[in-house]
């Protein structure tokens, strides 16, 4: 039941803008493996799923789980997983997660909001610590 919820009400709901954005999936997103520096854990490098080059740069939309970074300073992030599963609580990777950028307007979220949003795909080669995939002048999808 939750499969309707996540990936086809949201279609059906969309279906007609839909024809002008392309769809990113968790599934895809969490494909890119992340190779772990040993001596320093915290640092990583990831080894994309190579279906994600072609999106890259392009106008996405994709569904998720708000996950606040820093309310003051309008970070967010968004995650497949709601918060006490989120790579923050040791449950799921990097790799499912996404650092949100916001067009102009301050944005104002609860934890778990679930939301559908659109914006430009971006992947990080060298995160260091950091975010390894970023949406750019994201917009709520209403």
């Amino acid at each position: 039941m939750k499969l309707v919820y996540r990936i086809i009400l949201p279609l059906m709901f969309f279906g007609s803008s839909l024809a002008a954005q392309d769809i990113l999936t968790w599934m895809e997103l969490s494909s890119t493996k992340v190779v772990t520096d040993f001596d320093n854990p915290q640092n990583f490098q990831p080894d994309f799923y190579q279906g994600l080059y072609e999106r890259e740069h392009s106008e996405v939309m994709i569904t998720g789980y708000i996950i606040p970074i820093d309310v003051e300073q309008n970070t967010y992030a968004l995650s497949m997983n709601p918060f006490s599963n989120c790579f923050f609580c040791g449950q799921a990777g990097v790799e499912t997660v996404v650092e949100l950028f916001f067009d102009s307007k301050r944005q104002t979220f609860k934890v778990d909001d679930y939301v559908v949003l659109t914006g430009t795909f971006r992947m990080h080669r060298n995160p260091g610590m950091g975010f390894i995939y970023s949406l750019h002048n994201a917009k709520v999808k209403k």
